[in-house]
């Protein structure tokens, strides 16, 4: 299996986490969505991950790859047990990593196109977010992997690697709680090249 994706993407992040996480060993191409005539001819909408099964078809949206992953092997990360809660939790997650790309956007665009506005709605949003992950980090702390936890250190990574460490601010617990999953290999070896989470 292939896995179109970008090396700063927190959503291929995921999925790439989500492959370690069930030693399943994907193919991983870095690629460029917006002029990726592969990633144009599997997805209309021209947005990564994208998986490309060996038949030639393809699943996208990470979401959906990690549920489909974690199937073909019977894996466990999505707890049945405490299955609304981690759900919601990445619900949580996926937002605020949709969030964090989005303000990442907004800079990249021309000074003259940039909203002050949205930049400041969505950099508020971000701080919502993750000060409820501070107040809620026991949710997080048991042992036992799951996709909610892997999607947070997926987002909350990619908040630090374009945002800045600022986030960490006042905020201990979420603070000491990726310190500890950073350590995992699964985090470790899909760390950005210039060593951010």
């Amino acid at each position: 299996m292939r896995l179109l994706t970008a090396i700063a993407s927190p959503f291929g992040r995921k999925v790439s986490m989500v492959a370690r996480e069930l030693n399943l060993q994907l193919t991983e191409e870095n690629v460029d969505a917006q002029v990726s005539e592969e990633v144009h001819a599997h997805n209309p909408l021209r947005q990564i991950p994208v998986l490309v099964l060996s038949d030639g078809s393809a699943v996208y949206d990470s979401d959906v790859i990690c549920r489909v992953l974690n199937d073909y092997v019977g894996g466990d990360l999505y707890p049945k047990d405490a299955e609304r809660g981690a759900l919601t939790r990445l619900a949580l997650a996926d937002g605020l990593a949709e969030t964090s790309v989005a303000l990442n956007n907004i800079y990249r665009l021309p000074e003259a196109e940039q909203s002050a506005t949205l930049m400041e709605r969505y950099r508020a949003r971000i701080a919502r977010v993750l000060d409820h992950m501070d107040a809620t980090i026991e949710a997080l702390s048991n042992p036992v992997v799951s996709i909610d936890k892997i999607a947070t250190a997926a987002a909350v990574g990619h908040v630090d690697l374009r945002h800045g460490a600022a986030w960490r601010d006042g905020r201990p617990g979420l603070s000491r709680w990726i310190d500890r999953v950073a350590e995992r290999p699964s985090m470790a070896d899909t760390r950005h090249p210039d060593g951010r989470f």
